[in-house]
């Protein structure tokens, strides 16, 4: 995978495409990516979208203004930090991400 601010692409050991490979566009600038099995979930400050690798569609989308989010871990479970947009000093949230299959 290489990912350049809202754009993901898929590549060989060499950094070239094929024919075939996929390139997904997100409407935001990209801080994380975790790929999987069959998609790829894209992390920005205000939340995560999924979208297929066959068909570029949005599995799963989640935004929300009001938090900031930041993945602090993707072995296994994707762990995820939360705290809110209008006090960045205030204690934070973490999430355990669950229900996916990684690519491992």
């Amino acid at each position: 995978l290489v990912c350049i601010d809202n754009c993901v692409k898929i590549v060989n050991l060499r950094g070239e495409r094929n024919d075939r490979s996929a390139e997904l566009s997100f409407h935001f600038c990209v801080q994380t990516v975790v790929c999987l099995q069959d998609s790829v979930l894209a992390f920005w400050t205000h939340g995560m979208q999924g979208q297929s690798l066959q068909t570029n569609e949005i599995t799963q989308e989640i935004t929300d203004e009001s938090r900031m989010f930041r993945v602090l871990g993707t072995q296994r479970d994707i762990i995820l930090q939360s705290i809110p947009s209008n006090d960045p000093g205030a204690h934070s949230n973490l999430y355990i991400l669950t229900g996916h299959e990684s690519s491992y």
